[in-house]
């Protein structure tokens, strides 16, 4: 069982249908949750729904506000829930996840796709792809619904 998961979140109700399937694994394992937020540039090529979701989300200490809130409604279910929000800083957003996963000693990393991928190759979209790819731990991801 799986002692430490890093949950990735990036504040969207898509991204937080991977909880409950974190939680189940952390209770039957009497482990914990990290809940992970990966702060990412302004990317010019974005669309504005994404730039705004990005700087509602990112801006202003929100995200860490956003991530306590959460940490501390499933901490009250009885599991041990920290956080953490952490840069980009030059790497790829996969990059980042299986870093602060292998620097947290995390045994593994839960995460929902948001199926963007077009490529028959990564029908997951890039990131949950490159996770799965790269990462030595085991990953959980669930589809959306």
């Amino acid at each position: 069982m799986y002692r430490k998961i890093v949950v990735c979140l990036d504040g969207s109700a898509l991204a937080e249908e991977v909880i409950p399937y974190a939680l189940e694994q952390a209770r039957r394992g009497g482990g914990e949750l990290i809940l992970l937020y990966v702060r990412t540039p302004v990317d010019r090529r974005r669309s504005w729904t994404d730039l705004e979701h990005s700087v509602k989300v990112s801006g202003s200490g929100v995200a860490g506000a956003y991530l306590a809130g959460l940490a501390e409604r499933l901490g009250a279910r009885g599991i041990h829930v920290e956080h953490a929000t952490v840069s980009q800083r030059g790497r790829s957003l996969a990059d980042a996840i299986i870093g602060f996963a292998r620097e947290s000693h995390a045994d593994a990393i839960a995460l929902t796709p948001h199926g963007r991928g077009r490529r028959i190759d990564r029908p997951l979209g890039a990131v949950a792809s490159s996770v799965l790819r790269k990462t030595t731990v085991p990953v959980l991801v669930t589809t959306s619904r």
